[in-house]
């Protein structure tokens, strides 16, 4: 994100894996306007870090738990709380499911390149 409120380079890993997280394990789905939502909370939040506002848990002190922490709240505040309980053994046979689903594409991929 960038201060004209574009998004520009490549997906941090942070972010991705907050965004999962907070998914996943808070029981959290994206809402219809989550683009939106992002780009203005990003926005703010990249505002505050050239302003020395804030640190950014994004790329300051990235395996702190504070950091963690500060990442999953952010992202929480973009959600929308579902509520959904799965068991663990749902948990378990949805992320072998999303495992095989990504290793075809994977292979399709590399299929593809030849």
């Amino acid at each position: 994100m960038n201060a004209n409120r574009d998004i520009e380079g490549i997906l941090n890993f942070g972010i991705l894996e907050s965004l999962l997280g907070v998914m996943v394990f808070g029981g959290y789905k994206l809402p219809n306007n989550f683009n939106e939502r992002y780009i203005n909370h990003m926005g703010q939040l990249f505002d505050g870090y050239l302003l020395d506002e804030s640190h950014n848990p994004f790329s300051t002190s990235t395996g702190s738990v504070s950091s963690i922490k500060k990442r999953f709240e952010i992202f929480e505040g973009m959600l929308e709380k579902v509520n959904i309980m799965i068991d663990y053994n749902e948990f378990k046979n949805r992320l072998l499911r999303l495992k095989e689903t990504l290793e075809r594409v994977k292979k399709n991929r590399w299929k593809s390149c030849r």
